[in-house]
């Protein structure tokens, strides 16, 4: 289901997306009793969700479940780590908090030279929102 959803949201069916994350997240809770590493994927997409929706304080509280869900099951290098802590900077800059987002996008940085080669698309878009990152007005310059 978590799938779905990610097409939907890849298809701007944001409302359907909720809907299909809400049948996802119920399944989960009769599955599964304690955190599982799917409930990880459950939250991330939920935050890019509601990040594409606006709402950058509830995406910041969901990008937190899944980066504490990955700490819990995952090696400290795994690139799910990366991919939480890229999906939070984006949240934060969003949230016009870029000194906050840059601290993350370093993070997963670090944790993708572990795993990807430089020319991979992850740490190419980290360098490209790095330089692009404007300390002053804590947001994105356009170019």
């Amino acid at each position: 289901m978590a799938g779905i959803a990610v097409l939907n949201i890849e298809q701007g069916k944001l409302q359907v997306a909720a809907d299909t994350l809400k049948q996802a997240e119920t399944i989960m809770q009769q599955v599964f009793e304690k955190p599982h590493p799917f409930h990880a994927i459950l939250y991330y997409n939920k935050s890019r969700l509601l990040l594409l929706q606006g709402k950058t304080k509830e995406a910041i509280a969901e990008a937190n479940k899944a980066i504490a869900i990955t700490e819990r099951f995952f090696e400290p290098e795994h690139p799910s780590h990366g991919d939480n802590y890229t999906l939070l900077g984006d949240i934060l800059v969003s949230a016009r908090k870029g000194e906050q987002a840059k601290a993350y996008y370093r993070k997963a940085d670090k944790i993708y030279q572990h795993t990807y080669k430089k020319n991979h698309r992850n740490r190419t878009y980290l360098r490209d929102i790095l330089n692009r990152l404007d300390p002053k007005q804590e947001m994105l310059a356009v170019f």
